[in-house]
């Protein structure tokens, strides 16, 4: 057996050049990325003409053919290709070695671009809280006076999941909120950000530590998140949430931008569902949902 590697700038080009090479009976071991761009392929081909003929006329004769010399090839190729998938998983645990690190604030601000999914994003949160802490002492804290409806339905939450709803109508109301709540989770939903909004003088008067978690749709280009961290990053986030996962097949290229920003995941949050749709995130759980993509 002759082992043999053909690259091209797309798999049909890399494949013509591997039928050009070794002809119709080649065998297509695998295929990858090229270390340049491009594809590359792996592909053997039988050198015996007939090994059909050759294995029967070894039986006739009684003894067994010899295992071919060129496995030990096939073997290093094989290791070869092993090591740059370690490579790969390498790197991807590098990047999510910034994540993973679970904050447990009493007071959990969520950021983030308009329909980012940061009030499905706190509901998860609190049902999360209540069933694993068997408590009922949660509060939700809603500072979104400018999307129409918005107070409408984060008073529809509070009564759906059965906890306390603030609706501070400025910082000062905020921060006395703040220091008469007894909950031992506060979770505050936030407007969109944009220049227009002074978000980072309200939290500001908060008075106490708060917990800034960037809410971040992992749909978003590289362009739009780096856009829409002109403004975020002046909240100064402590962690991140990714959002709408359901919707690609994996974060891949948002987690390569969170990198850049030095920014770690917390949340992974995905589908419909209040109860199921939100998961701790961890090296991991990262590297699960990104070697699927």
């Amino acid at each position: 057996m002759r082992i043999r590697r053909f690259h091209g700038r797309t798999s049909t080009e890399a494949m013509a050049r591997m039928k050009a090479a070794l002809g119709p009976d080649a065998l297509l071991l695998g295929s990858e990325a090229g270390i340049g761009g491009g594809v590359e392929i792996l592909a053997a081909v039988d050198l015996d003409p007939n090994p059909d003929a050759a294995a029967a006329t070894g039986r006739k004769a009684g003894r067994t053919a010899p295992p071919s010399t060129d496995t030990t090839e096939l073997r290093a190729e094989l290791r070869g290709l092993t090591g740059r998938i370690e490579q790969v998983r390498s790197a991807i645990l590098e990047m999510a070695s910034l994540a993973g690190v679970q904050v447990a604030p009493r007071t959990r601000v969520l950021v983030g671009a308009p329909g980012s999914g940061k009030t499905t994003a706190a509901a998860r949160l609190i049902v999360r809280h209540l069933v694993e802490s068997g408590r009922e002492d949660a509060l939700w804290i809603t500072l979104d006076q400018r999307k129409i409806g918005a107070r409408e339905e984060a008073r529809a939450w509070a009564r759906t999941l059965r906890v306390e709803l603030g609706e501070p109508a400025d910082g000062r109301e905020l921060s006395h909120m703040l220091d008469s709540a007894t909950a031992s989770l506060i979770v505050i939903d936030t407007p969109g950000i944009d220049p227009a909004h002074d978000m980072e003088s309200l939290l500001a008067a908060a008075g106490e530590p708060l917990c800034v978690t960037a809410v971040v749709r992992a749909t978003d280009s590289r362009g739009a998140l780096a856009r829409g961290w002109v403004d975020l990053a002046r909240l100064r986030p402590a962690d991140a949430m990714l959002t709408h996962l359901d919707a690609i097949d994996g974060p891949a290229e948002a987690l390569a931008w969170l990198e850049t920003v030095g920014l770690g995941v917390s949340w992974l949050a995905r589908g419909r569902s209040i109860v199921e749709g939100l998961e701790a995130a961890g090296p991991g759980t990262l590297i699960d949902r990104s070697w699927a993509a």
